[in-house]
């Protein structure tokens, strides 16, 4: 189940709200191909219809974009294959920068997640789930 998310830095007060991790859907290939861009979904399709994956796990991750100062949805995919570890795919903010992900599973309250714009730690609180 998904959750929409409040962020919010207690020092600067930097405020924002997203829609972070997975529908049931997102187990569907089609589903989690639509979460992507072309260009993604190109390279990731293979890899989840093929007889190569053993398995796939799609979902939004908050994103922290240094360059932007902004926090994001971001959609995540890791890729399971047989003796290897997962293979995660994610698109780059639209700046073109790399972005850090973090765990979506969070408690309400302080987590290692920096702010944006001035690297307090963001408090998290969910407001609502969504599926």
């Amino acid at each position: 189940m998904g959750q929409i998310a409040r962020i919010k830095c207690p020092k600067c007060g930097y405020e924002s709200t997203l829609k972070l991790g997975a529908g049931m859907r997102f187990f569907d290939p089609d589903t989690a191909l639509s979460l992507f861009d072309k260009s993604i979904q190109e390279k990731i399709s293979p890899l989840i219809k093929g007889k190569t994956s053993i398995g796939f796990d799609a979902s939004f991750e908050l994103g922290i974009c240094e360059v932007c100062k902004k926090a994001v949805s971001v959609p995540v995919i890791r890729i399971n294959r047989p003796g290897s570890s997962p293979h995660t795919i994610k698109p780059t903010c639209e700046c073109g920068k790399e972005l850090p992900t973090y765990d979506t599973n969070v408690e309400n309250g302080r987590q290692n997640i920096p702010c944006p714009i001035c690297k307090t730690l963001l408090k998290i609180e969910t407001t609502s789930l969504w599926d």
